[in-house]
């Protein structure tokens, strides 16, 4: 890794390590990490960081990738030289909570917390642009990311984005996102409901997997998790999902039915367009 871009790197990880910290939010990391959460999982514990020092080494980053990436492409065991450790390879919890939160200014007075299943195979994850998507995830090519943020910007009726039949004619940029965050009202948490990695045999698309990991104490603890991050936040919170069972899983124990919203389609779809979301109460301002 040349100088250069390390100094970045290093730059914009300690920016993420002050946010977690100012809004409390270590105390989820180290929940998910600790040394007994998630042990019996099919996978790599190794998503979310718990060492927000500067014992945080990019490098490691990189080796874990590229040999997660290679045991993928050639069928060979992978070792984990992350797991029994505190680093993860993102800076908290993921790389879109990452970015999200370094673009804050100042304490928001209403939380977003979107849940989605899971995140990827670590095997999927490419080591020469992973801290690129740290630094802007709109430089890659996402749908769930990109459907979201327009979705977000034309809400508000800070962009207006147009629906079309088969999806979404604009995208919202880098540029505008990172505006209304800094606006100071709004913050946003994007939190998976399964906080750790696929093992690089398993697609990102397989379902056998995930039905897997919900028969053991998975689902618990990650109930439990969301819990807490619903317990450290302060202001106005409402979490946004895409299945029923989360609010199943958090409204009988403190979280309201109101604070909870439930899409009519995964904003990876094609499907998913502003007009056609639930509850009835979610509209948008026409263009």
């Amino acid at each position: 890794m040349l100088s250069q871009e390390r100094t970045k790197i290093l730059k914009l990880r300690d920016l993420c390590f002050e946010r977690y910290q100012q809004f409390g939010l270590t105390k989820l990391l180290a929940k998910i990490r600790e040394r007994n959460q998630y042990d019996d999982i099919n996978g790599y514990n190794v998503l979310v960081n718990n060492e927000l020092s500067c014992a945080y080494d990019p490098d490691k980053v990189l080796d874990e990738l590229a040999a997660a990436s290679k045991a993928q492409t050639f069928g060979s065991p992978f070792e984990s030289r992350l797991e029994g450790t505190q680093q993860g390879i993102a800076f908290g919890l993921n790389p879109y909570t990452d970015w999200a939160l370094a673009q804050l200014k100042s304490t928001p007075t209403h939380w977003h917390i979107f849940v989605a299943a899971d995140y990827y195979s670590i095997g999927d994850l490419d080591p020469e642009s992973w801290f690129e998507l740290i630094e802007n995830p709109f430089a890659h090519t996402d749908r769930y990311w990109e459907n979201l943020w327009c979705w977000i910007m034309s809400y508000y009726n800070v962009e207006k984005h147009p629906a079309e039949q088969r999806g979404w004619n604009a995208k919202a940029t880098v540029s505008s996102a990172s505006q209304f965050i800094a606006s100071g009202q709004h913050g946003f948490i994007f939190h998976n409901r399964i906080p750790y990695l696929r093992p690089p045999s398993v697609k990102s698309t397989d379902k056998h997997w995930l039905d897997g990991e919900w028969k053991g104490h998975v689902r618990e603890q990650s109930k439990d998790d969301l819990l807490c991050l619903w317990s450290i936040l302060e202001g106005k919170k409402t979490i946004y999902c895409t299945n029923p069972d989360v609010k199943d899983d958090i409204c009988d124990d403190g979280v309201g039915a109101d604070d909870v919203v439930c899409f009519s389609a995964h904003p990876s779809y094609g499907t998913f367009r502003p007009y056609y979301l639930l509850p009835r109460g979610i509209t948008f301002p026409r263009g």
